[in-house]
């Protein structure tokens, strides 16, 4: 697509809906772009089989019809989204009907365009086996939250072997964010000739595939299943009719140049937006790789059937092979009577004592009448047989679920370990808590993370606020859009202003040479008030604005790691919005989602009271605690102004009565140290030590261990 001003000023006078201009249907052409910004060699590899398409001729030994075995990974959470067995058959009815020119619609295709309309003889069907000979359905279900706004990450999740499979992943909304124009994105593809192996196939909403369903309604009647027969032809080469506007972009000879995509409802047959072709025809918008409304798409080219046929050839060619059709149940046509593959999820994962949780039984690939039996380790009912159970937990602690599922050729049985954590219904921690990850105090402590990559907030010695260590995300070697949470115990803010405060550094990175190219980064910081069911959003900040430095990392693109307090930030956030009656259990989540920026650190995380952080920033603080916090003693060295001025310090409490006079008189060297400071009968806290000297005062915060 090429400007978008320009494509509305255009559009507008054939009288289209609003959807043009809110929607960029199909990501493909954003991601293609984004796996060239990251690999010069994908370029190469389209020149290369460009011309290998225009060269080619089909084989007149091969089949004459092409099977391509199928497999559709459903991602859900637990709502609509979770689409019906026949609501994907239905799919792929409307699939295999456009591909063979079976379409019902065909007559409307206009006489100037019917001598080209292909019979792709390209036929899609569900596998009955999985990669190790399983009976299956050829349809994989699984649970995420990664399917609201969802992008390449969730294909880590589930994917079988591309050689062997055409995957096809259904979420329930596509990431929009990055794309220029944005909207509502309704699928993409992966071109065969870029990027991974573990990332081929389509990635679709839920609500446009097929007709019935989610789909007989909104978007998916708008698409009337053809948004897939779309995204296929990407999978299979293609690209849109209107690519590179009137230079006719998409390498095929019978497309007519188009200036722009067709939105919306069918365009008047006369629309003609280039004339740089002999003979000179009219835009093609009932070609399926055009943007039309789906009830206007109803042909593929000979020329677009040449090119996939091309790309079958030098790319896919073990897929239709009298092996593979074996090995994954397509060789025949047949309807799979397999064993339940038991699944389930809660409403949540985490839950307060006293609390109840519900349980969904998600159980798949089994026709027929299914019965349960759950097991709930610590809960109220300990057994049910209901397909939807509500368990009770009084106790807190972390307890395992079984689903056994029964079906007319099998049963299943699922365990998952550690499943519920059931949290007290009142923290246990102080009016604060401190924590600053020295010595694996942070496990200890109770803090929580996860992610859905490899990776994950690890504990480094690389770099740190104060002391020897600070958390991190090995973001540098990261895949774009993971995620990862970082979960504190719950506290106890008695506080009448609490605060949390941290800090962070993060560096964006030169992508190719272009300085921040795609580095959208982004740290969230969330609370919870009951014990972590929900989140409440308190501060993000992403890209430009996330960066703690000036510049980028160059290339080479080396790992980042702050070297100087400088590049560390320090962040205050008011929690003094949470209600008084729900501060006896507060949690707070750090999220940060990659996009191709470098490494993030964390340091020094305080619920409850601020901890100063302008003086670090500063990077000029002279004095200096340590450790912090402390057990029985402290050390303190202040640098001041002048040698033999007089310099008392003393420690306060959080109500500023002081505790103890700690040092009074002048000093007598550069550096004034204070080694094994007591602090025998203190009872465990926030205390403040505050250095005056000549009248200029400087505060710093001290916490206390038992």
């Amino acid at each position: 697509m090429k400007k978008r001003y320009i494509l509305f000023t255009l559009l507008s006078s054939f009288g289209l809906s609003s959807y043009a201009q809110q929607n960029t249907p199909c990501a493909t052409d954003y991601y293609y772009n984004q796996q060239k910004l990251a690999d010069p060699t994908v370029k190469q590899r389209e020149i290369e089989f460009n011309e290998f398409a225009e060269h080619f001729h089909p084989s007149t030994k091969r089949a004459a019809t092409i099977i391509i075995p199928v497999v559709f990974h459903v991602f859900h959470n637990g709502g609509s989204e979770n689409i019906s067995r026949a609501q994907i058959l239905d799919q792929l009815r409307i699939l295999n009907l456009d591909f063979r020119r079976q379409n019902a619609d065909t007559n409307k295709t206009r006489p100037i365009f019917k001598g080209v309309a292909a019979d792709c003889n390209i036929e899609f069907r569900l596998a009955t086996k999985d990669p190790n000979g399983n009976c299956s359905e050829g349809i994989v279900r699984m649970q995420s939250n990664l399917t609201d706004n969802a992008n390449n990450a969730i294909k880590n999740l589930s994917v079988w072997p591309s050689d062997k499979y055409f995957n096809i992943w259904v979420v329930k909304s596509i990431n929009s964010a990055d794309i220029p124009g944005g909207g509502i994105i309704l699928g993409y593809a992966q071109f065969p000739f870029s990027g991974d192996y573990r990332t081929d196939g389509v990635i679709i909403r839920s609500d446009v595939i097929g007709t019935i369903g989610t789909a007989s309604s909104g978007l998916g009647q708008r698409s009337a299943g053809r948004t897939l027969t779309h995204e296929a032809g990407h999978w299979l080469s293609l690209f849109h009719t209107f690519q590179d506007s009137c230079k006719g972009g998409d390498k095929v000879d019978d497309t007519p140049p188009v200036m722009q995509a067709s939105y919306g409802a069918c365009l008047p047959s006369q629309v003609n937006t280039c004339h740089n072709d002999n003979p000179d025809l009219p835009d093609q918008y009932e070609n399926y790789m055009d943007y039309s409304d789906g009830v206007c798409l109803n042909m593929f080219t000979l020329g677009q059937k040449t090119r996939m046929l091309a790309n079958i050839e030098k790319y896919r060619f073990a897929l239709y092979s009298p092996s593979n059709l074996a090995a994954t149940g397509t060789a025949t046509i047949v309807t799979p009577n397999c064993a339940p593959v038991a699944f389930f999820k809660s409403n949540t994962n985490t839950a307060c004592a006293g609390n109840s949780v519900t349980y969904n039984n998600l159980s798949y690939n089994a026709s027929g009448t299914l019965t349960y039996e759950w097991h709930f380790e610590g809960g109220t009912p300990e057994t049910s047989t209901s397909a939807n159970p509500s368990v009770n937990y009084a106790e807190p602690g972390t307890y395992d679920v079984t689903l056994i599922t029964t079906g007319s050729k099998g049963i299943d049985t699922v365990t998952i370990k550690d499943y519920i954590t059931v949290l007290p219904s009142a923290a246990s921690a102080p009016n604060f808590l401190y924590e600053d990850f020295e010595n694996g105090q942070y496990l200890i402590h109770n803090w929580q993370w996860n992610s859905n990559n490899l990776f994950n907030w690890t504990q480094t010695t690389k770099a740190s606020v104060s002391g020897n260590t600070s958390l991190m995300v090995p973001n540098y070697g990261a895949f774009r859009d993971n995620i990862y949470n970082l979960i504190s115990p719950t506290v106890s803010l008695s506080n009448a202003s609490p605060v949390l405060s941290f800090y962070y550094s993060f560096m964006q990175r030169d992508v190719l040479g272009q300085a921040g190219v795609g580095t959208s980064d982004q740290l969230r910081v969330y609370s919870s008030t009951d014990c972590g069911a929900t989140w409440q959003s308190r501060w993000v900040q992403s890209g430009n604005n996330l960066s703690t430095t000036s510049g980028y990392s160059k290339l080479p693109n080396v790992s980042f790691v702050p070297v100087e307090i400088a590049s560390w930030k320090g962040v205050s956030v008011n929690l003094s919005s949470i209600s008084g009656a729900n501060r006896n259990n507060v949690r707070i989540k750090f999220e940060f989602t990659s996009n191709g920026g470098n490494n993030i650190y964390l340091d020094n995380v305080n619920i409850g009271y601020g901890l100063g952080v302008s003086s670090v920033n500063a990077g000029t603080n002279s004095v200096v605690i340590y450790p912090n916090p402390a057990t029985g003693s402290v050390n303190l060295a202040y640098t001041p102004a002048k040698t033999q001025s007089p310099v008392s310090i003393i420690l306060t409490d959080i109500t500023g009565k002081q505790v103890k006079t700690l040092y009074n008189g002048a000093t007598t060297s550069d550096v004034l140290e204070l080694n094994n400071l007591s602090l025998e009968g203190l009872g465990a806290g926030m205390y403040f030590i505050t250095v005056n000297e000549n009248g200029v005062s400087s505060t710093q915060k001290l916490l206390v261990n038992e």
